[in-house]
């Protein structure tokens, strides 16, 4: 099972191998201004209309040509988010059109000189080859509602859509809990989801919802470790590590310990439930990322830094 982010990608310039560590690939692509296409021509791939979409891959395509100055001199170099979001379609894209484009435009920058990012890894799973979950079949519908709907299509969406109507629940059940309105703030629910998944030393979600946690608007120093977040999150600690390896342990007073009057911070009924639901759905969804063997997503090099500082073990 490939499960180090930082065997996940390396990359590539004039088809050699130049980076060694996650971290120095992070470093330069904090130097770097991420030049080309804009997030909306980006965003517009995911359009339910035809002609937009068609649209939208033409200006990504005039995007990067122009970026990488094959259309005049002196131009500036892609940026590492421009070049992960390519390999992402170029890899996981359900629409064959745009998986197809994202891919010549990046052998189009490698012919340039610019390190592409290159995934080792042959598909989202280390036991099921990816084109096995591309091949146009009753399962790309769900995929393309996915990618349609998500901006993206994950490794968890691609394996867990040989099962169609599971993954459909599934979607809709994630949603509800990360989305939806409900008592804690959205960057709140991935941060509990982060350390929920870090009980089980499972990078694949801790990476995931750190991204989720960031987008979401929360403060980065949070995901340097428990001391940083607010007394608040940090008192669901003991409740988390039962819950995630000896439920049978848990007894009234650990719930009265954090919603009773006295309790010291004290949490509403409601947003315990909501904390609770999100801790057993991602300690669930661990043992299905560890027994699918998922590969780290392509852009997961990004939050190495961040899952490494964050990561307890069960004993503590």
């Amino acid at each position: 099972m490939a499960s180090n982010p930082a065997a996940g990608v390396t990359c590539q310039a004039n088809g050699g191998k130049v980076s060694g560590s996650g971290r120095s690939c992070r470093h330069r692509s904090e130097s770097e201004s991420d030049v080309g296409p804009t997030v909306k021509s980006l965003s517009r791939l995911c359009s339910r209309d035809e002609d937009e979409r068609a649209a939208a891959l033409e200006e990504l395509s005039q995007g990067v040509v122009s970026t990488l100055g094959l259309d005049r001199r002196g131009s500036a170099r892609l940026g590492k988010d421009t070049l992960l979001h390519l390999l992402r379609l170029s890899r996981s894209c359900p629409l064959e059109d745009v998986r197809g484009r994202a891919t010549k435009l990046l052998r189009t920058a490698q012919e340039q000189g610019v390190e592409v990012p290159r995934a080792l890894a042959t598909g989202p799973s280390a036991f099921i080859h990816a084109k096995q979950m591309l091949k146009e079949g009753p399962d790309q519908d769900i995929l393309i509602e996915s990618f349609l709907s998500l901006g993206r299509v994950d490794h968890v969406t691609m394996v867990m859509a040989l099962h169609p109507a599971y993954l459909s629940c599934f979607l809709r059940t994630q949603h509800a809990l990360l989305e939806l309105d409900g008592p804690l703030p959205r960057h709140w629910r991935h941060y509990i989801a982060v350390t929920a998944a870090a009980r089980h030393h499972c990078s694949y979600l801790v990476q995931q919802h750190s991204a989720g946690f960031l987008e979401a608007g929360g403060e980065e120093s949070w995901l340097s470790g428990l001391e940083h977040a607010p007394t608040k999150l940090r008192s669901l600690q003991t409740l988390n590590k039962l819950l995630a390896h000896r439920p049978w342990l848990i007894t009234q007073q650990h719930i009265e310990e954090l919603v009773c009057p006295g309790a010291e911070p004290r949490w509403s009924l409601a947003e315990l439930i909501h904390a609770v639901v999100l801790m057993a759905q991602a300690h669930s969804l661990c043992s299905f990322v560890w027994g699918c063997g998922l590969n780290p997503e392509p852009d997961h090099i990004r939050w190495l830094y961040l899952s490494t500082s964050i990561t307890w073990s069960p004993s503590s």
